[in-house]
């Protein structure tokens, strides 16, 4: 591929981040250490950490749970302390390891569950260092498998001979900086490679190369412990294994903030795919290396000689400038061209043409009253692109006030959804959708740039912005509008899933939002059990950053801005208690007298009585759901981890204006503890997982609408 940055041709020696393949290479230096004896499976983590290591009910970490992502242990140690939020574990040292290992409470027993983990993955790194006695993970990899191999190129620390041909990381389309990972986690992600290098390391495990090699590939790739990848997925050590068109596929895939990889390879018929990129986005290289390999099985794959005799995936010679066709996704037909050096084809160019269509052939109604639908075409510009914007019944702009006599379903409002037409159609749906709750507009810049990026770095996503908020300060209105949400993600699912022209199958599901809108899901998921019924997913997942899950302590927050005399503060709660809203007020309170029932009148929610209530008495159908419990916090009553549809969450903490008092009449962020409470509640129940991650020095919402793609979507792929 082309190099965006130089426009130069990427070549088999450019060094690339490889991420998450790194894995691989340590599932193989286990099944080393086992054929020599130096170690387990059963071997347990306590030897290797003198301040304690984490277990459950008396049953230790063993290596084979590291090695098959059934430790138990959360995607990453909660103790990193970068400042730099595209490396969060830059800095990570052993002893921050060593602490982590001796504090972490395990919610599950080792070995019961998969639960992927980049901290498990570089744990066991760790402990082969520890045990083989090496200086580093690199130097563990270099003496196993770099230098017998001749592999020149594999490292972690590249030379400075090497700096030349380390290509640039883009996310996004933007630069990307470096990957930098403590050494304890190096084990996870951190080696770089070139794809010479990789095929020679793939070449042993189809039988090519010194002996050893060969056989220890044979251990690594054995079955161990089932997994949720593929059909009656397995796992040997740190690979996928599935059963595939008759035979046994196993690959790796991973992801840095700038580039992708992947490795895909059946023994039998001996074939291995690796794909390397300079920029971020997995899900597409998986279904590709898959896909080669399924077309090198056929037969149809042609060959790679030297300068004026490669040939395209048809077979074809490539003579400068020839033209040939290719396949896109979805049955349409592209081109590819022959460089005019005659070392190869481009990459394949497929149709430009753009659509107006809707998702779902119209004007996406439903029972819930969608009634009008316009679309843009080609907004991003790129090629393709899917943009159509549905309102629904009496959708009011935010500048609109609902006032009494709006009928009931004022401040109903829209959704956006975007797709790749070339990636999702109604001949092939895919299965991947992203639902971003947004807490303002979905046609802002920052919001539709969002969905571009993801978009382009994940073309088989469809992307779909939902505003149901209702005029006002919309922070407590997030939890209060239960049918309002029913009615707009009705609308979009029936367009996106069961109407004839449907382009996504309803396989997976990943919510997403920031600030006061990310907490109108988990909310609603644990106040209201109907909800379940939206998903109707094989996968579902929620990744937000902030929100408001305790009304509560906002409350509070607010109300000591005003004991301390900020003027701004009292206008605030004005607007908060007139935007409270509910649609079946209780008979008998005097907040069923207040225009369209709104009111902040339930005592529970208001730490102190504020002038302008309407009078006290419990008029709300919506509460917190974390709330103050004498110096920390813990779940409101009646809410349960078994409350919350949604089985995978990931919270993010950001922005720094909760550590300081001075403007907490104008600012919107609450405190991280209440988050940090949610996601140990969710993680203590052995259905669900939820990892939580504090970046206190974050832009607030701008950096999670930035890096959406590295800290929700590569997290929901490796679900």
């Amino acid at each position: 591929m082309r190099g965006p940055s130089t426009g130069q041709w990427h070549g088999p020696n450019d060094i690339f981040e490889i991420g998450s393949v790194t894995k691989v290479f340590t599932g193989y230096l286990l099944a080393r250490a086992l054929e020599q004896g130096a170690v387990s499976l059963d071997d347990t983590l306590d030897a290797h950490f003198p301040g304690g290591a984490p277990s459950f009910n008396g049953r230790s970490i063993a290596l084979i749970d590291l090695a098959t992502h059934t430790s138990g242990l959360p995607d990453y140690p909660g103790n990193m302390h970068s400042s730099d939020p595209a490396n969060p574990g830059a800095g990570y040292t052993q002893q921050d390891l060593d602490a982590f290992m001796a504090a972490y409470p395990l919610t599950v027993e080792p070995g019961s569950t998969y639960r992927y983990s980049n901290l498990g993955a570089g744990t066991l790194g760790h402990v082969l260092v520890r045990t083989t006695m090496t200086a580093d993970y690199e130097a563990l990899v270099r003496q196993v498998i770099a230098d017998p191999l001749q592999m020149n190129d594999t490292r972690t620390v590249l030379l400075p001979a090497q700096e030349p041909r380390r290509l640039q990381g883009y996310r996004n389309g933007q630069p990307s900086p470096r990957l930098d990972i403590g050494e304890p986690l190096a084990g996870g992600g951190l080696l770089r490679s070139t794809a010479l290098d990789m095929l020679t390391f793939l070449d042993a495990a189809l039988g090519v190369g010194p002996a050893q090699a060969v056989t220890t590939w044979g251990t690594t790739l054995l079955p161990r412990r089932q997994s949720p990848h593929g059909t009656n997925g397995e796992t040997g050590l740190l690979i996928n294994i599935e059963d595939h068109a008759g035979g046994r596929l196993y690959s790796k895939n991973g992801g840095t903030p700038g580039f992708s990889s992947q490795i895909t390879l059946m023994t039998n018929p001996r074939i291995a795919v690796v794909l390397l990129a300079n920029t971020n986005g997995t899900q597409g290289l998986m279904e590709l290396g898959t896909a080669l390999v399924d077309l090198l099985r056929s037969g149809g794959g042609g060959s790679s000689s030297s300068a004026g005799g490669a040939t395209s995936l048809a077979g074809t010679a490539c003579v400068p400038g020839r033209q040939v066709p290719c396949a896109c996704m979805g049955g349409a037909q592209g081109v590819q061209v022959c460089r005019n050096d005659g070392s190869g084809f481009d990459a394949c160019v497929c149709g430009t043409a753009s659509s107006s269509a809707s998702p779902g052939g119209g004007s996406g109604s439903s029972a819930a009253g969608a009634t009008s639908s316009s679309a843009s075409s080609g907004a991003s510009g790129q090629s393709g692109i899917i943009d159509t914007v549905v309102s629904l019944d009496a959708c009011k702009q935010l500048s609109h006030r609902c006032q009494a006599g709006d009928p009931a379903s004022c401040g109903t409002c829209q959704y956006r959804v975007r797709y790749n037409a070339q990636a999702c159609s109604a001949s092939q749906p895919c299965d991947n959708l992203l639902l971003y709750w947004s807490f303002m507009v979905c046609d802002g810049a920052s919001v539709q740039g969002m969905l571009d990026g993801v978009l382009a770095a994940h073309p088989n996503y469809i992307t779909a912005c939902v505003q149901p908020l209702y005029p006002g300060e919309m922070m407590p209105v997030s939890l209060g509008a239960p049918g309002r949400e029913a009615q707009v993600v009705g609308a979009l699912f029936s367009a996106l899933k069961d109407a004839p022209n449907a382009v996504w199958t309803g396989k997976n599901l990943l919510h997403a939002g920031c600030s006061y809108a990310a907490s109108r899901y988990p909310v609603v998921a644990a106040r209201y059990p109907d909800d379940a019924q939206w998903l109707g997913s094989m996968k579902s997942a929620a990744c937000f950053s902030d929100g408001v899950v305790s009304v509560t302590y906002q409350d509070s927050y607010v109300g000591q801005g005003i004991a301390a005399g900020g003027a701004q503060c009292q206008e605030r709660h004005d607007r908060i208690a007139e935007a409270y809203t509910v649609l079946a007020p209780t008979t008998g309170h005097a907040c069923s007298a207040s225009p369209q029932a709104q009111c902040a009148c339930d005592p529970n929610h208001a730490v102190r009585s504020y002038p302008n209530d309407c009078g006290g008495g419990d008029c709300a159908l919506f509460d917190s759901i974390v709330r103050p419990a004498g110096t920390g916090f813990s779940l409101a009553p009646g809410v349960t981890a078994g409350s919350f549809a949604v089985p995978n969450w990931r919270i993010i903490s950001e922005g720094d204006s909760f550590r300081t008092t001075s403007d907490r009449c104008a600012r919107d962020v609450v405190p991280e503890a209440p988050f940090k409470t949610l996601c140990d509640s969710l993680e203590a129940d052995a259905a669900r997982t939820c990892s939580f991650v504090a970046r206190p020095t974050a832009a607030h919402c701008t950096d999670f609408l930035q890096n959406i793609g590295a800290l929700c979507v590569d997290w929901f792929d490796a679900l």
